[in-house]
């Protein structure tokens, strides 16, 4: 980590492996996440911010795969900025609540995580030295998957702007996101809107 600032970075490169594994038990798993920051400053209030994370998930025992909990979900406002906290994810499609005789089933889309996971960021930071306020433009990429390729369903994209504050040495951040994919398979999500608003208290990234 040679970041010249832990929240607000203009300069320098973050580098971070982790491993988590679940060894015992009916369902064990492992699971590795990659996380790559990069920060290139033009002078000293402006520069390139650049994030690509990745993460992959398998189960070690048994043909029960993977439990949710140890499932990989992307979006939010450190993640993939088109999609809501935790909402970057493949999901299914039940019933919701019980028939009656021959009514119509009603439709319940349900998040499950998935396998694999990529999240990717660029910014353009104007953040001013010992200022009150900033402003970035940002886009970002993201996908899920069933197996060892996150984007083997879709690459969903999303551009935005965003509002820097520092209030009381707090970093306060307000992004406007719209993701410009809109694949079918989010098209009975209704959670899922393509225009989103994030409020963020702390770590850029």
């Amino acid at each position: 980590d040679t970041r010249n600032d832990g929240v607000e970075a203009l300069d320098g490169h973050l580098m971070a492996l982790r491993l988590a594994v679940a060894p015992v038990g009916d369902a064990t798993w492992l699971r590795g996440e990659v996380d790559l920051r990069l920060f290139v400053p033009f002078n000293q209030d402006m520069g390139l911010a650049f994030k690509a994370g990745a993460g992959w998930v398998a189960g070690l025992a048994g043909d029960d795969g993977v439990p949710i909990g140890a499932r990989l979900f992307g979006g939010g406002a450190w993640g993939n900025r088109g999609f809501g906290t935790r909402r970057l994810s493949l999901y299914e499609q039940t019933c919701k609540g019980e028939l009656v005789g021959d009514a119509a089933c009603a439709s319940q889309v349900i998040p499950l995580g998935a396998t694999s996971l990529f999240e990717g960021s660029v910014e353009f930071r104007w953040l001013p030295f010992r200022k009150q306020f900033g402003a970035v433009v940002f886009a970002d990429i993201g996908g899920v998957g069933h197996a060892q390729n996150p984007f083997e369903d879709a690459v969903e994209l999303a551009f935005g702007l965003g509002i820097r504050a520092r209030v009381w040495h707090l970093p306060v951040s307000l992004d406007i996101a719209y993701r410009v994919t809109d694949d079918p398979m989010f098209a009975s999500i209704d959670a899922l809107d393509q225009a989103l608003v994030f409020l963020r208290i702390g770590e850029a990234f």
